[in-house]
C-alpha cells in the first residue's frame, strides 16, 4: 500500500466529495462547501491517495492568530491504516511552515484520541443541534425594524464587530457567505447604526451567527426561520459550555441536540469570546 498526500485541486472536488460522503455516511453532496473551503485557503486542503486512488481528505484555514482544522475524512474501507494520522501530520507541517501559533478543531469522540496524540487538548465542547418541520413553527408576528438585509457595503462593519468575538478577522469568510447566500444574510443595528449582530442562513444550517445579546440573536433567528431550507430542516453548531444563552434559545425554538464534539486546541491560548457566537459557520471553519 502506497499512500501519498498532495494539495487538493478543483479537479479533485468530485472525488473528495465522494470520500467525505462515505466517511460521514451522509446522503447529500457537500461539494459546494468544499468549493468554498478551497477558495478560502487554496493551499490548505489536502487529498490522501492510496495507490493513486483518493481515500482521505482534510484541511486548514489560516486566520492569522490561529488556524482551523476540519473535514478530516477517510473512506471506511481505508480506515485503521494510519491514513488519518498521516493527513494530520501533513497538515501540522503546513501550519508550522506558516508559523501558525495555534490550531483549533472540533473532534468526534473517536477522532479526539488521534488529536490528543498530536498534543491537542480539549478547551470546550461543541454541539450540533437540529430542528425539523420548520414550516410548522410559530414565529413572532411582529417585524423587527432593526433587522435588515446585509449588503457588501456592510461587510467591513460586520468584520470589525465580529473580530473580538471570533478572535481574528474573517472578512473573507463573510464575503464568501454573502456571495453564496446574498438573499439569506441579516444584520441587526442599534439606533446609532452600530452592528449588534449578524446571521447567515445557509441551505441546511445557520452560521456564522454572532450577536451582542440574546435578544439580538433571537431577532436574527426569527428572520432566518422564515426562509426555506433543504429538507425543511435546519442545524446549528454552537459552543455548549461557553454559550448557555444559545442553548436556551435553540431549545425554546424546538431544536434537538444531535451530537457533542470536543473543541480542541494545539499551541498557545487564543483570545476569543464564544459567549456571543450563537452559530459556527461550519465545524471545518469555526
Amino acid at each position: 500500500m502506497t499512500v501519498t498526500i498532495r494539495t487538493l485541486y478543483d479537479s479533485d472536488l468530485d472525488a473528495a466529495d465522494a470520500v467525505q460522503m462515505a466517511a460521514y455516511n451522509i446522503p447529500n453532496s457537500r461539494k459546494s462547501a468544499l468549493q468554498t473551503y478551497l477558495r478560502l485557503q487554496p493551499d490548505g486542503w489536502m487529498l490522501a491517495l492510496q495507490d493513486n486512488e483518493p481515500v482521505g481528505l482534510g484541511g486548514l484555514v489560516d486566520y492569522g492568530p490561529f488556524a482551523y482544522l476540519g473535514m478530516m475524512s477517510v473512506l471506511p474501507a481505508a480506515q485503521g491504516k494510519g491514513i488519518g494520522k498521516q493527513l494530520v501530520s501533513h497538515l501540522l507541517r503546513w501550519a508550522i511552515d506558516r508559523q501558525c501559533p495555534a490550531i483549533l478543531l472540533d473532534a468526534t469522540p473517536a477522532g479526539s484520541y488521534l488529536y490528543k496524540s498530536f498534543d491537542f487538548v480539549e478547551i470546550d465542547r461543541s454541539q450540533h443541534w437540529r430542528r425539523l418541520d420548520i414550516d410548522k413553527m410559530i414565529l413572532p408576528s411582529q417585524a423587527n425594524d432593526a433587522v435588515t438585509a446585509i449588503s457588501a457595503n456592510d461587510l467591513p462593519a460586520l468584520a470589525a464587530f465580529d473580530t473580538p468575538y471570533f478572535g481574528a478577522s474573517r472578512i473573507h469568510v463573510l464575503e464568501a457567505m454573502l456571495g453564496q447566500y446574498p438573499q439569506r444574510a441579516f444584520a441587526v443595528w442599534d439606533k446609532a447604526d452600530r452592528v449588534n449582530g449578524y446571521l447567515f442562513a445557509q441551505e441546511r444550517s445557520i452560521g456564522p451567527w454572532v450577536a451582542r445579546t440574546m435578544e439580538d440573536a433571537e431577532h436574527l433567528l426569527a428572520a432566518a426561520l422564515k426562509l426555506p431550507f433543504i429538507g425543511n430542516a435546519i442545524s446549528v453548531n454552537v459552543s455548549s459550555i461557553t454559550n448557555q444563552d444559545a442553548i436556551q434559545l435553540l431549545e425554546r425554538y424546538g431544536f434537538k441536540l444531535q451530537r457533542t464534539l470536543s473543541h480542541m486546541r494545539r499551541g498557545r491560548a487564543v483570545e476569543r469570546d464564544l459567549r456571543n457566537i450563537y452559530g459556527q459557520t461550519a465545524f471545518a471553519l469555526g
